[in-house]
């Protein structure tokens, strides 16, 4: 009996102090985790396919890009303005 390969799920595993683990308990609701990762990843791997790597992933550890920069641009004032094309992590079509 053979393994098939596409059935293999893939893991990441990030260790996390205990004050950000505890927060992440508290905000983000279980079982939705892997889900926000997944879809953070997705963004994060789009920008570097359209833009350089190396800038990207610099940009986000530097923190010169956050979370927070895109909620100030599409949502400054609590009104969705993101453009309606498709986006990573939606089943919009």
């Amino acid at each position: 009996m053979s393994i098939d390969k596409t059935d293999i799920t893939h893991k990441i595993a990030v260790s996390v102090d205990k004050e950000l683990y505890d927060k992440v308990q508290e905000h983000i609701p279980w079982g939705s985790l892997k889900h926000v990762v997944i879809a953070m990843l997705e963004d994060l791997i789009h920008l570097c396919e359209k833009h350089d790597s190396r800038l990207i992933v610099g940009a986000v550890l530097s923190k010169d890009i956050t979370l927070k920069d895109f909620l100030n641009k599409f949502d400054p004032d609590g009104d969705d303005k993101r453009p309606k094309d498709k986006h990573i992590g939606t089943t919009e079509e």
